[in-house]
């Protein structure tokens, strides 16, 4: 998933497990219910006739994206790093 998004493809996934915690609909990919054939099958369609839809969503999957990146998460760290008593810069 993470890797289809740093790539700036248009994601489609089902909403199970942490997908919906990444992804938001309509903003950086399309989320449809693991049970729903039909609904994928709509979904795939409407992307598959609309490009722009898929660029803009691939360019907001990729922005996603960049939060996991190694830059952020060690970015992260050292946030938390210095809010630890004795731990941050002298």
């Amino acid at each position: 998933l993470l890797e289809a998004m740093a790539a700036g493809l248009a994601v489609v996934a089902t909403r199970v497990g942490g997908v919906p915690t990444i992804l938001r609909e309509s903003v950086n990919a399309r989320l449809v219910e693991s049970d729903q054939v039909a609904e994928l099958s709509a979904v795939l369609g409407e992307l598959a006739t609309d490009p722009e839809q898929c660029r803009r969503l691939g360019r907001a999957a990729r922005e996603s994206a960049l939060a996991f990146g190694w830059d952020a998460i060690w970015q992260q760290y050292l946030s938390f790093i210095h809010t630890v008593p004795g731990q941050g810069s002298p």
